[in-house]
């Protein structure tokens, strides 16, 4: 191990190297982990990603010569055979990537990214970073009636376990995060980061009437949107359905990709209902999100991944001064209800209510918005930090 003067020095070398194992297609709209990488090269490291591809989703590009990226064939994991083939595929494509290279850390996001790191590291002798995006909870096995997918869950679970306390840091959202990580994983909290889920600094806005523009809604329209996933995870469909009686000053839209079909209720909408499905670049998010009047970020309680989330849609709408409307779940509600950015609800039957109030005082909320983003969640804050343990761990 180096002493401490040589690991505050090494930010300087501008050989040194950092590996990501992501075992997901979608970096794209990954976009903490963009930030990440993007904050990494800052500090004078390069970067290695090893991701799985799909052709469902965007590829990423940095642009930066200091960033190589690897891929793998996702492929197909429905059956028990398919599943194996795609991990060993990963693992091969993660060993062939790396091999013969000297890192400094070795990050790997969630379950999977961080078994691969720690199988890899029998081989690059380094130290190991848990990057965890999702929870994977012993109690929370969502296949309890499907034996063989029941298996594969635990059986990741327990390799999870013994990967991460070879971790000499694990990274998480936040405290309740924070809490569950440490008593599912027997990891010591002294060695958990608290890395909210957001993007880096002030907005560049330049458009903020771009949903106006995109589908030729009415200047004096308000404009509710729901950024992410369009699924029946975060009620996009309940929500299609209450929107149906909006008064007539209101628009519903959906920006994200989509797992439900809704072309009945989009018909029934008489253009109070829009969907844009299309990947934007990430240049333009700002002007997607600033545009919006009120930002949506509801969430299913269907297992505690979702119940403790810290929401990387509602870092975005605050970040742009966009008041929320978020689920009301403790870490949100600590957020929002406290700093009235926004307002939390229990389900889509109190939108309406919420709307009329955030909309009779926008001004307020939506300046209380920035100022709570900037204070608790501004990724250019609390990353220099998270680097800062890194380079200074003995």
């Amino acid at each position: 191990m180096h002493n401490n003067s040589e690991k505050l020095s090494v930010v300087k070398d501008r050989n040194l190297r950092i590996a990501i194992f992501m075992p997901y297609a979608w970096l794209s709209y990954t976009l903490t982990i963009v930030d990440a990488v993007q904050m990494l090269l800052d500090k004078g490291y390069r970067v290695d990603i090893i991701q799985a591809y799909s052709n469902e989703y965007p590829i990423f590009k940095f642009n930066d010569t200091r960033v190589s990226v690897y891929y793998y064939t996702w492929g197909p994991g429905r059956t028990f055979l398919q599943v194996i083939i795609r991990k060993l595929r990963f693992l091969f494509c993660s060993f062939i990537a790396c091999r013969n290279k000297k890192y400094q850390y070795l990050f790997g996001i969630d379950a999977e990214g961080l078994i691969i790191a720690w199988f890899l590291n029998f081989f690059l002798k380094t130290l190991i970073v848990y990057y965890s995006l999702e929870l994977y909870l012993s109690k929370d096995n969502p296949w309890r009636n499907n034996s063989v997918n029941r298996f594969l869950y635990s059986f990741r679970k327990g390799l999870e376990r013994i990967a991460n306390t070879k971790a000499i840091y694990t990274i998480t959202q936040n405290k309740y995060r924070a809490r569950a990580l440490s008593e599912d994983n027997c990891i010591s909290k002294d060695r958990i980061i608290i890395l909210p889920y957001a993007p880096r600094g002030r907005s560049a806005v330049s458009d903020s009437r771009w949903w106006h523009k995109r589908f030729n809604i009415a200047e004096n329209k308000k404009i509710i949107l729901h950024f992410g996933s369009i699924t029946d995870w975060y009620y996009s469909r309940e929500l299609a359905n209450v929107a149906l009686s909006w008064p007539d000053e209101w628009v519903l839209v959906f920006h994200g990709k989509s797992y439900l079909y809704m072309s009945s209720i989009i018909e029934k909408s008489k253009d109070k209902i829009f969907i844009s499905n299309e990947w934007i670049p990430y240049n333009q998010l700002d002007n997607l999100v600033a545009s919006a009047d009120i930002g949506i970020a509801l969430y299913k309680n269907i297992d505690y991944n979702h119940f403790s989330t810290s929401s990387g849609k509602v870092a975005c709408y605050l970040r742009c001064g966009v008041p929320v409307i978020a689920q009301k779940f403790p870490a949100l509600e600590e957020l929002i209800d406290r700093h009235k950015c926004g307002i939390c609800v229990n389900d889509v039957n109190e939108i309406n209510g919420a709307v009329e109030n955030i909309l009779l005082n926008h001004q307020e909320y939506s300046s209380n918005a920035k100022k709570v983003f900037f204070e608790y969640l501004d990724f250019d804050k609390f990353f220099p930090k998270v680097i800062e343990k890194l380079v200074q761990f003995k």
